[in-house]
């Protein structure tokens, strides 16, 4: 379809779908994807590759051209043709399809036809003309092409976004250098608790906050290192950094190292 808007400047509603048998599958599939083509015909089709082997009533999975499940989605008319002595596939999938059409035109059941005999019968040029003089005479709508909706990527953002949001190690900072606490310190009291701490003259003071990243609960700078471990593992800065888990395994190999000589020192 698009070879012929491309190169030749033809439309999809300048193009009527033909599909006998087998090909009906790709035909239907065709259809369904393309919104403005102007008419579909089906020439002894297929209802599904299963159903012309077993009759069920559900498509599977592993089910080959599904036509009966993408025929509602064609917006065109349908013209669907089969022979009552069919003994290739039956003369029910194009009954079955009929009922499926969205626009359904007159079908075409010819009495005593086979699978591969329908042109020679004088039913199928006449009623083959007719379908055609009611495409002309029906010009189709024009629909516009929709765009298609980017699929959303399950990920990790929300989960690292909401971590970030409270583990900040190394990202809020005073000219000075120092680290500055947020607004809630997670794994620290507020202001407002009822604990307190004996002083060195015995008396009770009311505690401001017991984190060490708290800057009201000491005159002194806080130590960013004091954070909990658990904290830092679990920001992505720390979490995702080459260089960090690079300093990690260097670290550990070297106290591995100094366990082994300890060990062989003492034997």
């Amino acid at each position: 379809m698009t070879c012929l808007q491309q190169r030749y400047s033809i439309g999809a509603e300048q193009v009527v779908l033909y599909g006998q048998s087998v090909g009906s599958g790709p035909t239907v599939d065709l259809a369904s994807r393309t919104p403005n083509v102007r008419g579909v015909v089906l020439h002894s089709p297929i209802a599904s590759g299963v159903r012309v082997l077993y009759e069920v009533k559900h498509t599977y999975w592993f089910d080959i051209f599904p036509n009966i499940d993408k025929l509602p989605k064609v917006e065109c008319p349908v013209f669907v043709m089969h022979g009552t002595s069919d003994e290739v596939v039956d003369v029910s999938h194009g009954q079955m399809l009929v009922d499926a059409c969205k626009r359904p035109f007159e079908p075409l059941f010819l009495e005593g036809g086979h699978h591969c005999d329908l042109e020679f019968f004088p039913e199928y040029l006449r009623c083959l003309r007719k379908y055609i003089s009611y495409l002309v005479q029906h010009p189709p709508v024009p629909q516009p092409d929709l765009p298609r909706k980017a699929k959303k990527r399950p990920g990790w953002g929300t989960p690292l976004t909401a971590i970030r949001s409270f583990v900040t190690p190394n990202r809020h900072r005073h000219p000075s250098g120092t680290a500055s606490a947020p607004a809630t310190p997670v794994g620290s009291f507020s202001s407002s608790s009822s604990a307190s701490l004996p002083t060195s003259n015995g008396n009770a003071s009311p505690a401001a906050s017991l984190s060490a990243d708290d800057s009201s609960s000491s005159s002194a700078a806080p130590n960013p290192r004091t954070r909990s471990w658990k904290l830092r593992a679990l920001s992505p800065a720390f979490r995702f950094s080459p260089s960090t888990w690079r300093d990690a395994r260097r670290k550990k190999g070297e106290e591995e190292e100094r366990r082994g000589k300890g060990r062989s020192r003492r034997r």
